[in-house]
C-alpha cells in the first residue's frame, strides 16, 4: 500500500489531504479486482497554547479500506512537562463501530514518553487494548528515534482488517525514526513485528515496513 498527500500549514495548525491506495489478497484468490483507494482529510486545529484537537476522516469503496474512518481528541499540554488527550474513533463496514481512547505523555529532556489505551465496547464485555510509544528527540521535533510495544488492535491503522476481527490478540513492537536531510526533505520510516491471531486460536508472524518522504515547498 501507499500514500500521497499535501499539507498546509496555517495558523491555526496543519490540515492534509492524503489519498491513500492498495492492493491485496483476498482468501487467497488473487488480487482484488480494482485498486483499493482511501481518500482522507486530516486537520490538528490549535484552539490555544496549551490545547489542541485531532479531526479526521476518510472514506473508501474499496475491499481494503473501510467504508468511513474518523477521530475526534482533544489535547491538553499540563504542567511539569506532562500532556494528555481524550477522544473518539469510527469505523464502518457493515456497521457502525465507536471506540473510546485517551493517551497520558511526558516530555523528559529531549525523550518523549506515551501510554495509549483503545476500549471497545462490545455487547457482552468491554476489551481494550494499550500502546506505549518512547522517543528521543535530537536537532528538532521532526528529528526523532523510537520504538513502540503494543497489546491488542489499533483502529488507527490505515489498513484496517476486517470488523469482525478487531477483537482479537495482538502483540507488537518495533522501532520508528524521523530525519531532515538538506533543507526541505524529511524522510520517516519505521520496522515493527506483529504475532497476531487472524482468525479464533489461528496465530500468525508479520512484519510491517513503512517508509516516507516529504518535501516542504
Amino acid at each position: 500500500m501507499g500514500s500521497s498527500g499535501y499539507s498546509h500549514y496555517t495558523r491555526r495548525g496543519p490540515v492534509t489531504a492524503r489519498l491513500n491506495f492498495a492492493n491485496t489478497f483476498i482468501d487467497g484468490t488473487g488480487m482484488t479486482r480494482y485498486p483499493s483507494l482511501q481518500y482522507e482529510i486530516e486537520s490538528y486545529p490549535r484552539l490555544s497554547p496549551d490545547s489542541y484537537l485531532l479531526l479526521n476522516y476518510a472514506y473508501s469503496r474499496g475491499l481494503v479500506f473501510p467504508g468511513h474512518r474518523g477521530a475526534f481528541e482533544y489535547f491538553r499540554a499540563l504542567s511539569g512537562g506532562f500532556e494528555a488527550s481524550l477522544g473518539l474513533r469510527y469505523l464502518y463496514w457493515d456497521n457502525s463501530y465507536f471506540f473510546y481512547t485517551g493517551s497520558a505523555g511526558k516530555y523528559y529532556g529531549n525523550m518523549w514518553f506515551s501510554l495509549r489505551t483503545y476500549i471497545f465496547p462490545g455487547n457482552n464485555a468491554v476489551s481494550a487494548s494499550w500502546f506505549f510509544n518512547a522517543r528521543k528527540y535530537f536537532e528538532s521535533a521532526d528529528d526523532f528515534a523510537g520504538i513502540i510495544i503494543g497489546f491488542g488492535f489499533s483502529p488507527d491503522e490505515t489498513l484496517a482488517v476486517p470488523s469482525d476481527r478487531i477483537s482479537l490478540n495482538t502483540i507488537s513492537a518495533g522501532i520508528e525514526f524521523s530525519k531532515g536531510i538538506y533543507s526541505n526533505y524529511l524522510i520517516r520510516g519505521s520496522l515493527r513485528y506483529n504475532f497476531e491471531e487472524y482468525e479464533i486460536s489461528s496465530l500468525r508472524n508479520r512484519w510491517l515496513f513503512n517508509l516516507g518522504l516529504r518535501y516542504y515547498l
